[in-house]
């Protein structure tokens, strides 16, 4: 049965796509965290875990470069065996007809095989291709939790906002819910409140398991509108913020002079005041709070395991690298911005869910525009999540499809009906979570430790991947020259003798255009490598993981022992 017919989408396009993956749920927890932690430290922590976060998802697309390389190799050398069993005649026409098809890098560089086309590597094929069969079944199975755990969410911040916002009426059988329903609740109590909460989440698996049937490029309207969408909310968050900061002449914001992490573990009664260390001081330092912030970070960063799909239909591949580094210098700039304006506008009051302090400007009394965009910051992370959920269900669909069949999703030609068997296993992967949603409300206790699965998705095995196929990438190139004069981005193909009547002369042309055609120059082996893809930074990555990992492992630990105990304050005056 032949491929599919594959649609493409520009590089803006593909931007927005990333934007739209990366900018989930994980950003509404900033503030809270910054506040809470310090300023100063919470913006530099963002700002290193952005950094690597879009270094290893660099690292993603040489990875996938490098794969297609080998193919490609592997494929040009089966050619030469070809091109031997016909007369010199024949051949000088081989050659023309393989300078016709861009695919086909025979004449090019080393560079030139890593350029990417519509063949497309899922993270598990990657890991199949490089680590083996066993890393390839220990990632599939991280994923599926991760994204199960991440879908299950969706599916609770959608039923719990339309449940609590949608005037349902106070009846028996259906009930709006209020904060008290869900609080310290696995599931709200049986009756009309628990109905309510049911039928959003019944009407949210339809939405999104109706676009989990579509592929990426068919949900290029939605992703579009969703994604201008997002700016325009965050944008308003952050501005209405200024404003209403720049308009006050007298801050009368309740503050206090403790964090929210003391008042847990004390017994402290005091009312708030107009003094607080986060407020006054940016300096203000909570390490408590700060360790807990670095997975809220990572989280928020988390890309990689997307990329695949995302990049697959993007025509101009050659600015891959650009619009990834685009992407996190968006999300940091907004993130920072976030997290700084609201938090110093909210003070203590700054919720956990920072679309909630526009709960108040929803009500009756406050001007019509105001109470509009209010009610558009409250619903926007159900809205949000209804975009993000077909991308992740594809996600692990694909990668689901790739373990049972090893191979690329948009290529299979060797079986009947691929599509159907494509989205039924997306299906039944984004059914669960569903299915799970609609008896456990509550994934906090879940989602903290479920979250360091994030470290091994964007930072563990991006860093082995790494290190592995430029190990096997050196070594299936070993016999080849480096050519160190030869800059990275000159991608010029390399130029053969033409082959002539003469059974002698084609062999030496043979041997002339292979040793022309392949030569590897580290560490740009890649159209897509830097100066910063070498083994030392990839060591580098490694100790920065583990004491990431390490200190978010404290962080977890930390209130349990902490939870009898005052915790001392470093706050340092300025």
């Amino acid at each position: 049965m032949p491929a599919e017919e594959a649609s493409n989408y520009g590089v803006f396009i593909g931007y927005l796509y990333l934007v739209n993956y990366i900018l989930g749920t994980g950003f509404l927890g900033i503030p809270y965290v910054i506040h809470h932690g310090g300023t100063i430290a919470g913006c530099l922590t963002l700002l290193t875990i952005s950094f690597f976060s879009c270094l290893t998802s660099i690292w993603t697309l040489e990875t996938i470069s490098r794969a297609q390389a080998i193919e490609r190799t592997s494929s040009a050398q089966e050619e030469e065996v070809t091109k031997k069993l016909i007369n010199a005649e024949d051949c000088q026409a081989s050659y023309d007809s393989i300078e016709q098809y861009p695919n086909n890098t025979t004449n090019n560089n080393i560079i030139s095989y890593g350029q990417m086309s519509r063949r497309k590597f899922e993270i598990t094929e990657l890991c199949n291709l490089f680590l083996g069969d066993k890393a390839k079944i220990v990632y599939m199975l991280v994923l599926f939790v991760y994204l199960a755990l991440a879908c299950w969410s969706f599916t609770t911040v959608a039923a719990s906002t339309w449940s609590s916002n949608i005037p349902f009426g106070n009846g028996s059988s259906l009930r709006q819910c209020t904060q008290e329903d869900f609080q310290d609740r696995i599931i709200p109590e049986a009756g009309g409140c628990l109905n309510s909460y049911r039928l959003c989440a019944g009407i949210f698996a339809v939405i999104v398991l109706s676009l989990s049937c579509l592929e990426v490029t068919e949900q290029k309207i939605i992703q579009i509108i969703m994604g201008i969408l997002r700016f325009v909310v965050v944008l308003f968050m952050c501005f209405n913020s200024v404003a209403d900061l720049t308009s006050k002449e007298n801050k009368q914001i309740p503050f206090s002079n403790v964090s929210h992490f003391e008042l847990m573990d004390s017994k402290h009664d005091q009312p708030y005041t107009t003094l607080t260390y986060s407020y006054t001081n940016p300096l203000y330092y909570n390490f408590r709070a700060w360790v807990q912030a670095i997975p809220v970070f990572v989280y928020a960063q988390v890309l990689h395991q997307g990329i695949p799909i995302l990049i697959e239909p993007v025509t101009r591949k050659q600015h891959l690298r650009t619009m990834v580094v685009a992407v996190f210098l968006t999300m940091y700039t907004l993130y920072t911005f976030l997290g700084i304006v609201i938090s110093y506008r909210f003070g203590d009051k700054v919720s956990q869910i920072s679309t909630l302090n526009w709960s108040d400007f929803t009500k009756p009394g406050n001007p019509t525009s105001l109470r509009v965009m209010s009610y558009l910051v409250v619903f926007f992370p159900s809205l949000d999540v209804v975009s993000v959920f077909p991308m992740v269900a594809v996600t692990l669909g694909n990668n689901i499809f790739t373990v049972l069949y090893g191979g690329d999703t948009t290529t299979v030609t060797n079986m009947r009906y691929p599509r159907l068997k494509r989205v039924s296993m997306r299906l039944i992967a984004a059914a669960l979570p569903i299915i799970g949603g609609l008896f456990v409300e509550s994934l906090v206790a879940v989602l903290k430790y479920a979250g360091l699965l994030g470290f091994l998705i964007s930072y563990a095995f991006p860093i082995i991947l790494q290190y592995y196929s430029r190990r096997q990438y050196k070594t299936a190139f070993k016999n080849l020259q480096y050519d160190r004069r030869k800059k990275p981005w000159d991608r010029s193909p390399a130029t053969s003798k033409s082959v002539n009547d003469d059974n002698e002369e084609l062999d030496q042309s043979d041997n002339q255009h292979e040793q022309d055609a392949v030569t590897y120059q580290p560490p740009w082996d890649t159209p897509y490598s830097t100066i910063l893809s070498g083994r030392k930074m990839v060591h580098l990555s490694a100790v920065y993981t583990i004491a990431v990992f390490s200190l978010t492992i404290v962080g977890i630990a930390l209130p349990t022992a902490m939870s009898h105990k005052h915790s001392n304050v470093s706050a340092i005056s300025s």
